[in-house]
């Protein structure tokens, strides 16, 4: 590279389209990864609130083996439409993440 195109490069002249892609994921790709964890988390956090709001049982109350059932039945209700979007229709910023 030649003193004319660092000058080029740094007035936004001259780049090219892979340093650009590649600076772009090394920001980019955790920032999702981050966003897609938290959003993970909340996800959860809600669904087993929602489960154990919904189960029947007091708060306090030894859960059975018939209770257990239905919080995991309740959690995967509400957990299950957020999985299923990640896993069957991925997000469009994702989609070229990592060079695909």
């Amino acid at each position: 590279m030649t003193p004319d195109d660092i000058q080029a490069a740094y007035n936004y002249k001259k780049m090219s389209t892979e340093s650009v892609k590649s600076a772009l994921e090394e920001v980019i790709s955790p920032r999702i990864k981050e966003i897609h964890n938290t959003e993970m988390k909340r996800e959860i956090s809600d669904a087993v609130k929602y489960a154990f709001e919904n189960c029947g049982i007091p708060e306090g109350h030894i859960i059975e083996h018939e209770g257990m059932k239905k919080v995991i039945s309740l959690f995967w209700d509400k957990f299950q439409p957020f999985l299923h979007s990640r896993l069957v229709q991925p997000r469009r910023d994702d989609e070229n993440v990592g060079g695909q």
